[in-house]
């Protein structure tokens, strides 16, 4: 792929993830989650597979550990002996035996929805696998930035617009039952708000890495104030959504990375403590300030205050999903469908109620201690290689990734990230090029110094 035209099919696809599969819904229905995500991702991986790259030991073990995540959700789909099912899961043997006594019996409780969710686990490795393989120099993670960010500003731009015009210019109907009115709040070209939300907080933070890197880029002026720009309207953008959640989780995200970023490096706080990085600061939290007073998450907070609109109800749920199947779970993906057989009358028939708005829950509800287990590992060593100190000339587009998964997962402790497949891709994107940066791109590592930096 060293070629141009070797780059010009993966550069489409990677333009069809990033910039076409947000307005469809953020790939929220299940056509939209395989046709788009999958096949494209699918098709992506298959064209890296006559590629000779070099890979690093930990980007290895992280593929290892993913292939590891995706053969236990594989055992889900395999017809087992029912004396094993109900040795590792009674109440799994209980449902089939109660539900679906003509049918084979699995691990999962609905083999159709194991199988959608493992598609799209198998598309989220493969896309780690093709991001390894392909963003072998910088120039390659700031393309990649650049179309996330420019994805991103086109659905701000369509947002703002129909939040100006109260929907005139609707082109993506949202999915029922949500009904958000556009008047209330931005929903941009997703369905729930709130999702849309955590897209916008990550999209900033991107734009806050390239601004940051922007002498190291040697981007001209001019870029520079369309990049400022984006970011003006990407943050205006998000706090018109009215999602409390996501602006209090890109808050914490970006405190979190930054304080142990200092903690590591404290000459970095006398560096940054000067007159003009204070007047800035000052600058720039007057016109936060001013544009949270007026924008609709103020408006919320001073109506709704701090209530958890039911999720509380939601937790107890996944937990007695969890208590009933504690090792295997209930199978990957099945939450939305057997939580009606455990949530309380309080909840009522609702499409929020389908999710716990608390993916570690969930994920341990439907995949057990062992699932949860593996993930974690998993997600863990690549975390660790994320955050682990770094010196590099790339700082701006680390930080980015780095503040952005962990926006993403503060946000997946008290909502639904998962609930539409664009945002994991979102998260799983952001983790991999940040594992990149600090494995490849480490100049005071004589380890990093591969023939992959020299591509």
């Amino acid at each position: 792929m060293s070629n141009i035209a070797g780059n010009i099919v993966p550069f489409s696809l990677l333009v069809v993830i990033f910039v076409l599969a947000p307005w469809l819904h953020g790939l929220d229905l299940v056509w939209e989650q395989l046709a788009v995500a999958g096949s494209a991702i699918l098709l992506i991986s298959w064209l890296t597979l006559g590629i000779s790259t070099p890979q690093t030991q930990n980007e290895n073990r992280a593929l290892l550990l993913w292939v590891l995540w995706l053969g236990y959700c594989a055992i889900y789909l395999l017809p087992l002996p029912a004396s094993f099912i109900t040795f590792l899961s009674p109440q799994t043997a209980t449902w089939y035996a109660t539900y679906a006594h003509d049918v084979r019996p699995y691990l999962t409780v609905y083999w159709q929805a194991s199988l959608i969710e493992w598609i799209k686990m198998l598309g989220l490795g493969c896309l780690i696998f093709a991001l390894i393989h392909w963003l072998r120099r910088p120039q390659a993670i700031y393309v990649l930035m650049g179309i996330l960010l420019f994805g991103a500003v086109l659905t701000a731009l369509y947002s703002v617009v129909n939040y100006a015009t109260e929907g005139a210019y609707e082109w993506v109907d949202a999915i029922p039952p949500w009904t958000f009115s556009w008047k209330n709040g931005i929903r941009g070209t997703f369905s729930y708000k709130n999702q849309y939300a955590v897209y916008m907080a990550l999209a900033c933070l991107i734009a806050i890495g390239l601004l940051c890197d922007a002498k190291y880029l040697k981007i001209p002026q001019a870029l520079v104030i369309l990049l400022l720009l984006s970011l003006c309207l990407l943050g205006y953008t998000l706090l018109n959504t009215s999602s409390r959640g996501a602006l209090a989780s890109l808050i914490a995200g970006m405190g979190i990375t930054l304080c142990m970023q200092v903690a590591r490096s404290p000459n970095l706080l006398k560096r940054w403590l000067t007159g003009k990085t204070l007047v800035a600061a000052i600058l720039i939290s007057v016109m936060l300030g001013t544009g949270f007073a007026q924008s609709s998450i103020y408006k919320r907070f001073s109506k709704e205050k701090l209530d958890d609109n039911g999720r509380i109800e939601l937790r107890d749920t996944a937990f007695s999903v969890f208590k009933d199947h504690p090792i295997v779970g209930t199978g990957l993906g099945t939450y939305p469908y057997i939580q009606h057989v455990y949530k309380t009358m309080l909840l009522g028939n609702t499409k929020m109620s389908k999710r716990a708005h608390n993916d570690y829950l969930e994920t341990m509800a439907t995949t057990g201690i062992i699932g949860f287990g593996l993930l974690a590992v998993t997600l863990g060593f690549m975390w660790l290689l994320l955050f682990r100190h770094t010196h590099t000339r790339m700082n701006g587009a680390l930080y980015a990734c780095r503040a952005g998964v962990m926006t993403y997962l503060i946000q997946a402790s008290f909502d639904t990230n998962a609930g539409i497949y664009f945002l994991p891709i979102l998260f799983v994107t952001l983790l991999t090029m940040g594992l990149i940066i600090t494995e490849r791109f480490d100049f005071k590592n004589p380890a990093s110094r591969t023939d992959i930096q020299r591509l």
